[in-house]
């Protein structure tokens, strides 16, 4: 199945460095380890309650739309991750084991799969169809497959966004996430003025995808 990109932007934190666009992963170049999304789409009171993951989600969907030269509001959205808000959940499991009547209203609604999508449709009046994806190491291509599937039953460009955090506490010791790290597509089912890239779906890994797109370049 063929498909076009009109837009892309990345992100990516480990514990040494970020690359904070497509432009430095393509020239590698890195930033500081402390960098953080800054989810501008974001009012500055939601900012400040938002998660890592919503925040993280939110940039590359933003600057993947800008790349692309199109509305956010006009795009049906597709947000996937495999594992949620790991940190989240990790200290919402703390405070219930500890003192559960300590658990915090704010963390629970960012608790749920669904919370980074839900932030973009109300920070952009986007009231098209949505979705929140989850398919455990298998979760971009199922979600890339989505999207293009979506796209060409509906003739339409739709936005695409994969996210996931590195995880805390006692998640660490059996979710093998190494980095923050986000990606963002706006995925048309027919070449426009903005294309960059087209492509043919095949199942496969984040890694791989970006390797295939930087080839290309």
């Amino acid at each position: 199945m063929n498909y076009h990109l009109d837009g892309i932007a990345y992100w990516r934190r480990d514990k040494d460095k970020a690359i904070t666009s497509w432009a430095m992963l393509k020239s590698k170049t890195t930033a500081a380890a402390d960098s953080k999304p800054a989810a501008a789409v974001l009012a500055a009171s939601e900012r400040r309650r938002a998660p890592e993951t919503v925040a993280l989600a939110l940039e590359v969907a933003h600057a993947a739309c800008l790349d692309a030269g199109r509305e956010a509001k006009d795009l049906p959205a597709f947000f996937a991750s495999s594992y949620g808000d790991l940190a989240v959940c990790d200290a919402m499991c703390s405070t219930l084991a500890q003192d559960p009547t300590l658990v915090s209203p704010i963390k629970f609604h960012n608790s749920v799969h669904n919370a980074a999508v839900g932030y973009w449709t109300m920070a952009t009046g986007c009231m098209h169809a949505s979705n929140a994806l989850a398919a455990y190491e298998q979760t971009f291509a199922q979600a890339l497959l989505e999207t293009v599937v979506y796209a060409h039953a509906e003739r339409t460009a739709c936005l695409l966004v994969v996210y996931d955090i590195m995880p805390v506490g006692a998640l660490a010791s059996v979710v093998r996430q190494d980095s923050n790290t986000a990606l963002a597509l706006v995925v048309s089912p027919t070449k426009t003025a903005q294309t960059q890239w087209s492509l043919s779906y095949r199942s496969q890994t984040i890694d791989a995808f970006l390797e295939q797109l930087i080839h290309e370049c």
